[in-house]
């Protein structure tokens, strides 16, 4: 089955919309009721909201989401996607997803994430994540600026296996002169950190731009309570792709190049115009077992991964 890259760049994607992230909602009503809960007791100064006042409230925040439509999409053959280096990004997200519940992922980005080509694909398929996803890929292009680097990505995604949608997520993400990310002290907030998330994030809160869909507009309408949760748990999917990216800088990570089976690319050709690409593996069994053995012995997954 051809992967997710390789049908984005045969059949390009259909913008996002509001139904489509009310989908990606479904399944998690504990969350949705409790964020909405603290969005009535925030901003509509409701002090114990009623079952029948959330209900209220999530059937409003869907209607007004339900009609939204992003105006941007991937267009069939894109050049940028063309160039991309494909790396599928699945034995890595396997891995994360034996981290215990709860693991900020962006306090494990401490390697550098700059890509390792100017323009890159990561692909990941039949990982577990919050919206059910078969797939899900996140597409980055890297700018060397004077302090540093500026990587622009998009993320897209597939629930059938064979259309696909997006940009479900477009950000800006600045990296500092040695490829790190740009972070923001949890001391310069202007908001109450708790002390066990602000020892988490001794290191900061990564400095990204983000926005749901790739236009302004679509993401300035989507002013209901799921937003920020929206946001918060794609940008765990973003992280994903980094921490992909700063495996590639690890000496015990092998990036293995895999060619597509040559009768495979040529049924593809005829049916799509377009042959498989060749891709990249991250082969990262010498520094998972690292991981998993200094995990073992600490019972602190991030104490393991400094090491």
């Amino acid at each position: 089955m051809p992967r997710l890259h390789d049908r984005l760049l045969a059949q390009g994607s259909k913008p996002i919309t509001g139904r489509d992230l009310i989908l990606m909602t479904e399944g998690h009503d504990t969350r949705q009721r409790s964020t909405l809960a603290e969005h009535l007791r925030t901003f509509d100064r409701v002090t114990d909201p009623t079952d029948q006042e959330i209900t209220a409230a999530i059937e409003q925040s869907r209607a007004s989401q339900r009609a939204h439509r992003s105006r941007d999409s991937a267009p069939t053959g894109w050049p940028i996607l063309a160039k991309a280096q494909v790396i599928i990004d699945d034995e890595v997200d396997h891995h994360l997803n034996t981290f215990p519940d709860g693991i900020q992922l962006s306090t494990l980005l401490i390697t550098p994430v700059v890509p390792p080509f100017p323009h890159v694909f990561v692909d990941f398929r039949g990982v577990p994540n919050p919206y059910g996803s078969d797939e899900f890929g996140f597409l980055a292009s890297t700018l060397r600026v004077d302090e540093g680097w500026t990587i622009y990505g998009s993320l897209y995604g597939s629930w059938d296996g064979r259309s696909q949608i997006g940009p479900i997520l477009a950000v800006k993400v600045p990296l500092d002169i040695d490829g790190n990310l740009v972070r923001i002290p949890v001391g310069d907030l202007d908001v109450d950190v708790d002390d066990d998330l602000r020892e988490r994030l001794a290191n900061g809160i990564p400095m990204i731009d983000r926005r749901m869909g790739g236009d302004l507009d679509f993401d300035a309408q989507l002013v209901g309570p799921f937003h920020a949760e929206l946001l918060n748990q794609t940008t765990n999917l973003l992280y994903m792709a980094l921490l992909t990216m700063s495996f590639a800088h690890v000496k015990n990570v092998n990036i293995v190049e895999i060619k597509p089976d040559p009768k495979q690319s040529r049924a593809y050709r005829r049916r799509l115009g377009r042959a498989l690409k060749t891709h990249y593996v991250l082969d990262i069994g010498g520094i998972e077992s690292v991981i998993d053995a200094e995990t073992a012995r600490t019972g602190n997954v991030e104490r393991a991964w400094y090491r």
